[in-house]
């Protein structure tokens, strides 16, 4: 999985246009299948929520520019829950490219995927291979916030 600086973008416009666009109860993951269920306790399941934003503001179209080689399947905003674990599991089809973009992170953010990552706010990671078994920590005690962009696959 590459590491890559988020450029011409800043970490606070990002953070206010999640902010402004909060919706955890759109979405919330059932399990780690990328099903969804409406109507849980506050958009939770197991400490995970996710939610595909309606509008994208500058600073995330920005963003996404610097990753995006084909086009757009997807863009979702995962929370997970302070202390929150997202146990091992493997994402279905399509196989598409996914990057994350932690946007609020702590910097003990935890995500596995056939390796160990720390992954820090204000850089992309991927491609990420979500059909692995993989699994997602947050170890401290704020809300983990990930941008999370899927591409189709280059023909």
């Amino acid at each position: 999985m590459n590491k890559q600086k988020l450029k011409g973008v800043k970490l606070s416009d990002l953070q206010a246009e999640f902010e402004a666009d909060h919706r955890p109860n759109l979405v919330a993951m059932k399990d780690g299948s990328g099903k969804g269920r409406e109507g849980l306790e506050d958009g939770w399941y197991n400490g995970l929520s996710m939610y595909r934003p309606t509008y994208l503001g500058p600073a995330l179209s920005l963003a996404i520019e610097q990753i995006v080689k084909t086009d757009i399947v997807q863009v979702m905003v995962n929370r997970l829950r302070p202390h929150g674990t997202l146990s091992k599991h493997i994402d279905g089809p399509p196989y598409n490219i996914r990057y994350h973009l932690p946007i609020i992170s702590g910097g003990t953010d935890f995500f596995q995927a056939g390796e160990h990552t720390i992954m820090q706010e204000g850089y992309w990671y991927g491609p990420v291979s979500y059909w692995l078994e993989h699994e997602a920590r947050n170890d401290t005690d704020n809300e983990r916030v990930h941008i999370i962009v899927d591409q189709e696959k280059e023909q």
